[in-house]
C-alpha cells in the first residue's frame, strides 16, 4: 500500500495583497499569491504536461492490469485577442492620497499600528534638504518601498537597501515612500 498527496490538482490566486514570504533566517524571500505551483492543471484550466505524465502513471498496470481512466477533458476556450481603451486617469500618489484621511504621527508608524493587515501605506513627510547631495536613511523597512521626491520616483528601497541619495537645493521637498507589504513570514526560523 501507499498514498500520494498532490498539491496543487489545480492552480489557483488570492486576489488582492494577501502574499505570504519565507525567511531562511538571513533573507526574506516574498512568494507571489498564485498557487499555480506547476500544478497539473493550470490556473486557466487547461491541461499542462504534468497532468499527462500523471495520468500515464495512474492508468500504468501497477500489481494488477492497467486501468481504464476516462477520456481527460477538452481545455476551456480561451478569449479572442481584444483591443481596450486607455483613458486617462489621476497619477498613482494622487489616487492614494484621495483614498484615505491622513494619520499624522511625530514617527512613522508600522502596518499592524495602522491596523492594516496587507497592501501598500504612503507614507509622506516634507524635510528641508540643505543644498548639495544628501543621503537619506531609512530604518526599520521591512518590506519594499517605493520612494518619490517632488512626485518624481528617485529610489526603491529594501530590507538590505534603506539608503538613497537626493538632490538638496535648500529648500522643502515632498517626499513619499509608498511601501508595499510584501507578506507574512509564514516559514522560516
Amino acid at each position: 500500500g501507499g498514498s500520494v498527496s498532490l498539491y496543487m490538482a489545480h492552480g489557483g490566486t488570492n486576489f488582492g495583497l494577501w502574499a505570504g514570504a519565507n525567511h531562511d533566517g538571513e533573507r526574506l524571500q516574498p512568494t507571489v499569491t498564485s498557487y499555480d505551483s506547476d500544478a497539473p492543471i493550470a490556473e486557466h484550466g487547461a491541461l499542462t504536461p504534468k497532468f499527462h505524465a500523471l495520468r500515464q502513471k495512474l492508468a500504468a498496470p501497477g500489481a494488477g492490469a492497467a486501468r481504464e481512466l476516462p477520456d481527460p477533458p477538452a481545455d476551456a476556450p480561451l478569449l479572442a485577442p481584444r483591443t481596450l481603451e486607455v483613458t486617462l486617469h489621476p497619477g498613482l500618489l494622487s489616487a492614494l492620497r484621495a483614498v484615505a484621511e491622513p494619520v499624522r504621527a511625530p514617527l512613522p508608524l508600522s502596518f499592524e499600528e495602522l491596523g492594516q493587515a496587507s497592501g501598500l501605506v504612503l507614507y509622506s513627510a516634507e524635510p528641508l534638504l540643505p543644498p548639495g547631495p544628501q543621503e537619506l536613511t531609512v530604518t526599520g523597512l521591512h518590506d519594499r518601498a517605493q520612494v518619490f521626491v517632488d512626485g518624481a520616483p528617485v529610489a526603491v528601497l529594501d530590507r538590505e537597501t534603506a539608503s538613497f541619495t537626493v538632490p538638496g537645493a535648500g529648500a522643502r521637498v515632498r517626499l513619499e515612500l509608498l511601501v508595499e507589504n510584501q507578506g507574512r513570514i509564514n516559514y522560516g526560523p
